[in-house]
């Protein structure tokens, strides 16, 4: 049964490959396409993650279209294998995938670093990719870092202590004047 809004992908299948390092599990099969390599195969696997989460990400968003109002998240709770902050970032990724799918694909295949840069508002996320941030390798501790220092308060102007220090000697200069003048009167 389809679901309205929901996309299929056909992907060519995955052929079973029978030698593997000695320290796979008894019984352990990869999967490897025809003509592809070990790498080329990890690096897919890895990229197809994102495309998971998107997935799963959809489905949330019909199955919260079919449940009762007010019970969606309740259902997540008690249903998933994840609670409902979780679902809230999947179906966030997913409204991103089906508003720029290009963006989407150079996102990192971990949801919730992806999650990160979705979090960035429009200029921020501009800032973030003049910085190389919007990449499928980037680390969650890198965006944080990145966040944490556009975010923060900048610091107030740096004081010019040198004119601090000009206007206090005026001061003090103008004040020794008048002593002089007081000491002068009393003779």
């Amino acid at each position: 049964m389809a679901i309205k809004g929901i996309r299929h992908v056909e992907r060519p299948r995955a052929v079973a490959v029978d030698q593997l390092p000695s320290t796979a599990p008894a019984g352990t099969m990869v999967k490897l396409f025809p003509g592809e390599d070990f790498e080329t195969a990890i690096r897919r696997l890895w990229t197809e993650a994102r495309d998971r989460w998107v997935a799963i990400g959809e489905l949330l968003m019909a199955w919260r279209g079919t449940a009762p109002h007010g019970e969606f998240m309740r259902m997540v709770d008690e249903r998933m294998p994840f609670k409902h902050p979780t679902a809230n970032k999947l179906m966030a990724l997913a409204t991103a995938a089906e508003r720029d799918p290009e963006f989407v694909q150079l996102l990192p295949p971990e949801y919730t670093v992806a999650y990160e840069i979705l979090t960035l508002s429009d200029t921020e996320r501009a800032a973030a990719a003049d910085a190389g941030l919007i990449r499928p390798d980037v680390k969650r501790a890198e965006l944080v870092a990145f966040k944490r220092r556009l975010r923060s308060p900048s610091p107030p102007p740096p004081s010019d202590k040198r004119a601090e220090l000009v206007a206090r000697r005026a001061r003090l200069l103008a004040e020794l004047d008048e002593v002089d003048r007081e000491l002068a009167a009393l003779g």
